[in-house]
């Protein structure tokens, strides 16, 4: 006979409040610290997407927040230098601000990944 590892889910024994907090002790397992790079990391990735900007061109950009890296397609639309945002457009209506400094990687799209 198996044993069944939602067991203790399922399980009576268990208070509704002791489950969220397991729940939310292994979701903090998974948390990362956020990745360093150096200056001239940044420098590259700040002026390839202000080259990106430029061209209109679509890109996927992996970025960190809230300690889990994301990944997004869409189009740069522009640079908020008050804010330190980049604007990126993922679909028309729905724009996403990303901080200059969360920003792990750019790369362009090319024809074929569309």
């Amino acid at each position: 006979m198996k044993r069944d590892p939602n067991k203790t889910w399922s399980s009576s024994f268990i208070l509704p409040e002791h489950r969220e907090r397991l729940m939310a002790y292994y979701d903090s397992q998974k948390d990362i610290i956020r990745p360093v790079l150096d200056h001239d990391q940044l420098e590259e990735l700040h002026y390839t997407a202000l080259q990106y900007i430029e061209d209109a061109s679509k890109v996927y950009i992996e970025y960190w927040d809230k300690k889990r890296i994301y990944n997004v397609t869409g189009y740069m639309i522009r640079f908020n230098r008050s804010t330190k945002q980049f604007i990126v457009q993922k679909e028309p209506g729905d724009v996403l601000h990303i901080g200059s400094g969360q920003i792990l990687a750019i790369s362009k799209m090319e024809l074929s990944d569309r």
